[in-house]
């Protein structure tokens, strides 16, 4: 049965099949409601009446008898045509191998696209870059942080609140060079904050300065801030925003796009649906996520770092 993407999916190439590893990317939308996402095969065609048989030419005047000079001459023809082409067989099959044309390399040889495999005659396949491993990136602050077996998930705790905590900046910082560009895409659950209590997480683009346990972040991050209850585009380290985002705040599970660009526009996208599209100061550094005064999960990050 042929696959049938949703209308709010990106576009798929005309007969394209999913294949069984393959799966939507965490920052599309879900699909509607009681979607299909196969249809059936359309039935096949019946074939019609059969076509009226051909009338036989009418026959020529004289009775269809043929003269016997015009036997002659075809007879003649025939053995000059039958002989030609014997000559011509042979001096086709007698080209010395030498002079055959050599055989393209097999490698080389292109195939024509009406016989190509529907993988190699597709000009878009949906696929994802690799999930970062959590167990690679580097924590700063007063963060814990416990990565799953598979180091797909991780779930950084401060253990602490704003009235107890003996550092500000907390998190985790992926390792690499500096970017100046990012996408990343995924989902996030918080655990532990509550509406109008202040904490949060956040992910950007920041250096971490410092000394260990009491690093510093220089750079930009979009942030989840449940004591404010909605989206800031804060810069660090002075904590200025470009102003609230009013949204709701919950502890439930959610998929994620945040685009920074190099330019200092930003774009987010919760759940499929536009949440943020400002600008803020344009920004370089690592990517990094941010949790104070409680706890958050994230899991299946699919990160793109632009240039430095």
């Amino acid at each position: 049965m042929p696959f049938n993407p949703p209308p709010n999916w990106p576009e798929f190439p005309p007969g394209w099949t999913p294949p069984p590893d393959w799966s939507p990317h965490p920052a599309w939308p879900p699909a509607p409601p009681g979607w299909q996402f196969w249809t059936p095969d359309e039935p096949p065609v019946t074939p019609g009446p059969p076509a009226p048989p051909v009338p036989a030419e009418p026959t020529p005047p004289g009775g269809g008898r043929i003269s016997p000079y015009l036997a002659g001459a075809a007879a003649f023809a025939a053995v000059v045509l039958i002989g030609g082409g014997a000559f011509a067989a042979w001096h086709f099959t007698s080209r010395p191998a030498s002079d055959a044309p050599p055989r393209p390399d097999s490698a080389a040889a292109s195939t024509p696209a009406s016989e190509r495999t529907p993988v190699e005659s597709l000009t878009f396949v949906p696929q994802h870059p690799a999930l970062t491993d959590f167990a690679t990136w580097l924590p700063f602050g007063g963060i814990d942080a416990d990565v799953s077996a598979d180091g797909l998930a991780v779930v950084l705790d401060t253990h602490d609140t704003t009235d107890t905590w003996t550092t500000k900046w907390s998190g985790i910082a992926m390792p690499g060079p500096a970017s100046c560009s990012l996408s990343i895409a995924g989902r996030v659950r918080d655990i532990s904050h509550a509406t109008g209590v202040p904490g949060g997480y956040g992910l950007g683009l920041a250096t971490v300065d410092g000394s260990a346990g009491s690093e510093v972040l220089t750079g930009s991050a979009l942030q989840y801030d449940f004591g404010q209850q909605g989206f800031r585009l804060a810069r660090y380290p002075d904590d200025s925003d470009t102003g609230l985002i009013p949204a709701p705040v919950d502890n439930e599970w959610h998929t994620f796009l945040l685009r920074i660009e190099q330019s200092g526009s930003v774009t987010f996208k919760l759940d499929g649906v536009a949440v943020v599209d400002d600008r803020l100061e344009p920004a370089c550094g690592q990517p990094v996520i941010r949790v104070w005064a409680g706890a958050a999960e994230f899991a299946d990050l699919e990160i793109d770092r632009g240039p430095g």
